[in-house]
């Protein structure tokens, strides 16, 4: 059976003894061959009434999927991690969003997204250029060819079933940064898991 498999197999066990929770995102830790790193999933326990996801969550999921594209897009080696991260503030808030440091909703209005992308290996938060602004060492570092990395943010998108506050979409998947761009090293997550 594949690691994948596995996992989603784990996850499902899992996320059936959550019902109490409707939209949730769960995280994996991964020790594949000693190479440690995490990725997040995100589910929605459909109501008794239901029969699709809502549309507040499909909004929500899809800003974190545009958001995905403009990273995936625009980060290649060969600068330093803070650097990156400078031009992908710019990208967002040129996308409409709005780029914030803090890991939480804030009352701007608004879309927010927060990036913190790592690299992984060994450790997880592993040693070489991160695109994250609590490292700073780490985000002075050149970010080089073929590192794996975590593409780790979170997407604030309010939402009036939420009275206006903001649904939490947090993304992790693991890539491989290449001269040509991101390559993922599974899948990365193109739809809300439904539980049933």
């Amino acid at each position: 059976m594949k690691l994948i498999e596995k996992i989603e197999r784990e996850w499902i066990r899992l996320v059936s003894k959550v019902s109490d929770k409707i939209f949730k995102t769960s995280k994996f830790a991964d020790d594949y061959q000693k190479k440690y790193s995490n990725y997040y999933q995100n589910d929605y326990v459909l109501k008794n009434d239901e029969t699709e996801l809502p549309d507040w969550i499909k909004k929500s999921f899809n800003n974190s999927v545009n958001v995905r594209n403009i990273i995936k897009k625009n980060v290649k080696p060969g600068k330093t991690g803070e650097q990156i991260l400078e031009d992908l503030r710019k990208l967002i808030s040129k996308a409409g969003y709005v780029y914030t440091e803090l890991e939480r909703p804030s009352k701007v209005d608004g879309v927010e997204v927060n990036i913190g992308m790592h690299s992984a290996g060994n450790l997880g938060h592993d040693q070489g250029g991160s695109i994250f602004a609590i490292y700073p060492t780490r985000k002075k570092y050149i970010v080089q060819p073929n590192s794996i990395i975590s593409l780790e943010f979170i997407v604030f998108t309010p939402v009036d079933e939420w009275n206006g506050n903001k649904v939490p979409i947090c993304v992790e998947e693991n890539a491989l940064i290449t001269e040509s761009g991101i390559q993922w090293l599974h899948p990365p997550q193109n739809k809300v898991l439904i539980i049933r």
